[in-house]
């Protein structure tokens, strides 16, 4: 009687965490949310939250339940990242539920989840980029392994740049897009997160030397293939034009890393040695920021 007078009564609901949940998914977040954040939140969903707490009902919920699905997917070696993406996506679906006046409080607010270890960033200084790089000689990607590592691009930014944004005459690139693949969308074009991923890069003369010769090549191939060529206006594509898939070049690195030496390292990790060299360079942390876009 006091929650009525206060104005703050919620009514049990008997709906449950898995309908609402994929309402949630289908409502709020297919709305207010990128397409790459919905895939992420729906394999989260889809994964760890519904087989572990679908059958209970939003006002049945309780704190122990959520506490217990953390402790057990740590169990089964999930990392701690993953968990804490898992909590951060349930807690946000039940905070909209109690806008929604469905419950009356988030119980994710009485959770704590696992910290993740920060991971370690790996680098390459000049005589190992040089190794690396003399071993990709042999892989279908080099020329994408190469522009990343002297540019500082995200793999997605890389595979998503059209030769509308290369600006050859000036030595620029413009990052306008990342290539992303979607589940049940295939490869698409999505644009950068923030207005700073959005930004104007000076490349060296060795990039532009390489980028000359990508577009020479590709002009031979699309005269020989006529029709068949694929005209999306990528830099790096398939010998017909395609764009190239993002999963495969991540495989791809993979396998020339371990070849050169350098087992775990990622992809992404080129960023990492692009900023170490650029700052043993001279260049300023402020301006290397602005370069990587953070």
């Amino acid at each position: 009687m006091n929650n009525v007078r206060k104005g703050d009564y919620v009514a049990p609901t008997r709906e449950s965490i898995e309908s609402f949940l994929y309402r949630w998914l289908d409502t709020y977040a297919a709305t207010n949310t990128s397409p790459r954040t919905q895939r992420d939140y729906r394999g989260l969903v889809h994964r760890y939250l519904v087989p572990a707490l679908g059958n209970l009902t939003l006002t049945g919920l309780r704190p122990e339940h959520v506490q217990g699905l953390y402790g057990d997917l740590l169990s089964r070696d999930l990392s701690a990242r993953t968990v804490l993406h898992t909590h951060r996506v349930l807690r946000e679906a039940l905070g909209h539920a109690v806008k929604w006046r469905l419950i009356a409080w988030n119980v994710c607010d009485a959770v704590d989840p696992p910290r993740p270890q920060r991971k370690q960033m790996t680098s390459m200084d000049e005589e190992e980029a040089n190794r690396f790089l003399a071993v990709s000689e042999t892989s279908p990607f080099k020329d994408v392994f190469f522009v990343a590592l002297y540019t500082g691009l995200r793999q997605s930014e890389v595979l998503a740049l059209k030769w509308t944004e290369v600006d050859l005459d000036r030595s620029t690139l413009n990052v306008v897009a990342g290539l992303h693949r979607l589940t049940g969308q295939g490869l698409v074009l999505l644009p950068t997160k923030t207005a700073r991923s959005r930004r104007q890069l000076a490349v060296t003369e060795e990039v532009v030397d390489l980028l000359h010769q990508i577009r020479g090549q590709q002009l031979v191939r699309r005269m020989a293939l006529g029709g068949a060529w694929h005209d999306g206006g990528f830099v790096f594509t398939k010998d017909d034009g395609s764009p190239l898939d993002p999963e495969k070049v991540t495989k791809e690195f993979a396998k020339t890393a371990k070849v050169a030496g350098f087992s775990g390292l990622r992809l992404h990790d080129l960023r990492h040695s692009h900023a170490s060299l650029m700052l043993k360079a001279g260049a300023s942390p402020k301006a290397m920021s602005e370069r990587l876009g953070h």
